[in-house]
Parts: structure tokens; sequence; C-alpha cells
């Protein structure tokens, strides 16, 4: 397993825009899975990535797939 690479609770803010669209407690932890163990991956993540998860060039990442299956589908997260 790739080595982790920790990740503060700022920078994953910083992709949701005055907190809106904010993943559930699961998403925000898969989320971090995606920045801490593919920080190169990570570091070209936008906001807009987050708004078509399906044209994501992130697609095939493990940790991003799961991220975004949790995030497009959850009732929870968007609230």
């Amino acid at each position: 397993m790739a080595s982790r690479v920790p990740v503060s609770d700022e920078t994953l803010a910083n992709l949701f825009p005055s907190n809106k669209g904010l993943p559930c407690r699961e998403g925000i932890a898969l989320l971090r899975a995606f920045a801490e163990y593919r920080p190169s991956g990570f570091a070209f993540l936008k906001p807009s990535d987050l708004v078509d998860l399906s044209t994501s060039a992130f697609d095939g990442i493990a940790e991003w797939d799961s991220f975004s299956a949790q995030y497009g589908t959850c009732e929870l997260c968007h609230a």
C-alpha cells in the first residue's frame, strides 16, 4: 500500500465553497483516503471534479472510485 500523507480538514473543506455539497462523515473519510494515499492525484482535484464525478480523470483509482460512488448516491451527502 502507498504511503499516507496527512491532509488537513481545511484542505478538504476548500473543495466545497461556502460549505455547500459537503459529503457525509463516510464521504469525508473516503475523500481523505484518496487525498492521503494518492497525493499526486489529489493535487489536481478541483471543486468542479466534485460536480461531474462520471467524467473525472480520476476514474479507475480505487480510493476515488469509492469516494465518488458514496458521494454520488448517499442521501446524507449534499445535505
